[in-house]
């Protein structure tokens, strides 16, 4: 990620955390929706706050293990 990129990634999963928070979510839900998003950031190395759809199914094809693998991943996004 470049500079400009990882300024946008880091003020929007700041704004992720700050939301699950107020909306109670549960610790351990926190942290795996943030880690979730970082792997997604980590993996297509930018921000993923414009991801497509496409991208997103390659992702979760390749993590089927992530927070969101499974019948979640399925739903939403395949």
């Amino acid at each position: 990620m470049n500079a400009t990129e990882q300024a946008r990634f880091e003020e929007r999963y700041a704004a992720l955390k700050r939301a699950l928070k107020l909306q109670s979510k549960a610790p351990k839900t926190q942290e795996g929706y943030a880690r979730a998003v970082r792997r997604a950031a980590d993996f297509f190395d930018r921000c993923p706050d414009d991801l497509s759809a496409e991208e997103l199914r390659v992702y979760f094809a390749d993590f089927p293990k992530s927070p969101f693998g499974g019948a979640s991943a399925k739903r939403y996004f395949l």
